[in-house]
């Protein structure tokens, strides 16, 4: 319970003192209200309801649970005359209400200055540009940036056409009616479907991606079930295993390239956004070419074209639709319906990258599983006690290092483009629901493996590894998901989905005796079942097929003693 109030105090003197850190919300030709502003009569004649612009300086506005009504009156200077509204001078006491000025004249942190000298809790700005509706954010001069820093009251922006209505109706007011307001954030819904909707799509690629890395040992398990063992040596296309090497550099190298990209990210991201696009068209061609064929074994024939020489057709259709798509998402990648084409692009990458990479056991898979753990958690909680910014927050979202600029950089046109997106619905707010390729590859290779360990050991994916791997990753991610909604932030999804896979999968392993197996993996140099196939793979003894592996490999060692000691005479 300290640690819980010690901490929102301390978020609390942050936002103080740093600002609001909100960023105008463009809507259909304007900026949209991100603070609400209800304004009562004594006599219950007038209820007026609000949007404004909360500013950069000064703290963000508190939820609507506590926000507390004040009094609300127009601003008057003690000299008095037509420059009462302008605030730009020494107020008369306001204490404890929010006060009303006019935009103009001298600049808006003066104006909150002014209004805090006089006592009042929270300044409404009234707009009185010639667009009726116009609000923006007000910024704080780059020379004022100390001053800033010791704003402690809500400043908020209202349109030409609120500022009129409040103004009028206060004037306009009978005798002795006094009028009170209250400032809070706008509501924002805490679900929204499209949570679901990136879980579920997570989940999926996860389980299919899961079976296209496998489907080898599928074969060869329906192969022996049927008696024919000419499939046990099938080769596919060409895997990598992940060691213990690879495992350690992919995350020094991560936390390099996650460096460069912080200080450079402005000026690669139109160079990674094409990178993106030509890996995209190359894992789609891969991954939906068997497919095609299967729809259509016309498709499997060769074509000969000029320059290319006889390529199978299902290769030039499915590259042609892969190089479609990835255009066109190039082309419109800022309009609202291209986060579609965006995932089926994101999808495929991820699907290929699973189906050409792959765990050789547990150890490496928990090893390289807990560095990008850790990996995730440095850059994310740790990274803004060293570099002042969180790195993975400003590579993510295209926004890079501020470079010391007094006010907050503009947004940048594009973020990184390997993510999930999917638009949220409810949120008056808009924006999307982010993961990034990441959480899906590495839980994945995990999950693939355990598959490939069903089949290995009991030639199916039920009652094995696969299923509570799966249930794992999607109690993991849906964690994830709850929780940046608790806490008003993203959160690195490997802090849950990690331990959301690897538990389940040791547990269960250590339940069945089958710990020492599944760490060395198939094949392994200490494993303590099982024998190698000629391509390396362990094959695992089954009861329909007589005696168990042990058995087997436990006889002939002893047909052979027996053999030479008849030789000998003995």
């Amino acid at each position: 319970r300290f640690t819980f109030r010690t901490v929102s105090a301390l978020l609390l003197v942050l936002s103080t003192c740093q600002g609001c850190p909100w960023p105008a919300v463009n809507g259909a030709g304007a900026v949209l209200g991100d603070t609400s502003v209800e304004v009562f009569s004594s006599d219950g004649k007038v209820q007026l309801h609000f949007f404004g612009k909360a500013a950069a300086f000064g703290p963000c506005p508190v939820e609507e649970s506590a926000a507390v009504s004040h009094d609300i009156r127009l601003a008057h200077t003690l000299s008095g005359g037509g420059g009462d509204l302008e605030a730009c001078s020494t107020l008369v006491s306001a204490k404890e209400a929010n006060l009303i000025v006019n935009r103009g004249t001298c600049n808006f942190v003066n104006k909150t200055i002014f209004a805090a000298k006089a006592g009042a809790v929270g300044l409404l700005v009234g707009n009185n540009g010639k667009d009726p509706e116009e609000k923006f954010l007000m910024s704080c001069p780059s020379e004022l940036a100390d001053t800033c820093l010791n704003i402690s009251i809500l400043a908020v922006m209202l349109s030409p056409n609120d500022t009129t209505s409040l103004i009028g109706t206060i004037r306009a007011a009978a005798p002795g009616v006094n009028f009170t307001s209250r400032l809070f954030a706008r509501p924002r819904p805490l679900l929204d479907p499209s949570s679901a909707v990136l879980w579920a799509i997570a989940l999926c690629t996860v389980i299919v991606a899961s079976f296209v890395s496998s489907a080898k040992e599928r074969r060869q398990q329906k192969a022996r079930q049927g008696g024919d063992r000419t499939m046990d040596s099938v080769s596919d296309i060409p895997v990598q295993d992940v060691g213990m090497l690879h495992a350690v550099g992919f995350i020094f190298a991560a936390s390099c390239a996650l460096v460069l990209l912080f200080f450079f990210i402005r000026s690669v991201i139109f160079f990674m956004i094409i990178i993106y696009c030509i890996a995209s068209v190359s894992a789609f061609t891969g991954i939906t070419m068997g497919p095609l064929q299967g729809l259509s074994p016309s498709l499997a024939a060769e074509a000969s074209l000029p320059l290319l020489g006889k390529v199978e057709r299902s290769a030039l259709l499915a590259l042609s639709a892969g190089i479609a798509i990835a255009t066109t998402w190039f082309v419109n990648r800022h309009e609202l319906w291209a986060w579609a084409l965006q995932d089926v692009l994101s999808v495929s990458l991820c699907i290929h990258i699973l189906s050409l990479m792959r765990f050789p056991d547990a150890k490496v898979s928990a090893t390289l599983l807990c560095l990008a753990l850790v990996y995730d958690i440095f850059w994310v909680f740790i990274s803004p006690l060293l570099f002042s910014e969180n790195v993975m927050i400003g590579v993510a979202t295209g926004q890079g290092h501020q470079y010391n600029s007094s006010s907050p950089l503009p947004p940048p046109s594009d973020m990184i483009p390997m993510l999930l997106v999917v638009p949220k619905v409810w949120d008056w707010a808009g924006g999307v629901t982010l993961l990034g390729l990441g959480d899906v590859v590495l839980p994945g290779l995990m999950v693939s493996y355990a598959l490939r360990m069903d089949y290995l050991r009991r030639g199916t994916c039920l009652g094995g590894y696969f299923i509570l791997l799966c249930f794992g990753y999607g109690v993991g991610l849906a964690m994830a998901i709850v929780a940046s909604v608790l806490m008003r932030m993203g959160q690195p999804a490997l802090l849950y989905l990690v331990p959301c896979t690897l538990l389940p999968f040791f547990s269960l392993a250590w339940c069945r005796g089958e710990l020492h197996d599944v760490w060395y993996g198939p094949g392994g140099k200490a494993a303590g079942h099982g024998a190698e196939t000629d391509d390396g793979e362990a094959e695992y003894g089954r009861e329909e097929e007589g005696a168990s592996g042990l058995e087997a490999a436990a006889a002939a060692p002893a047909e052979e003693i027996h053999q030479r000691l008849l030789d000998k005479g003995q």
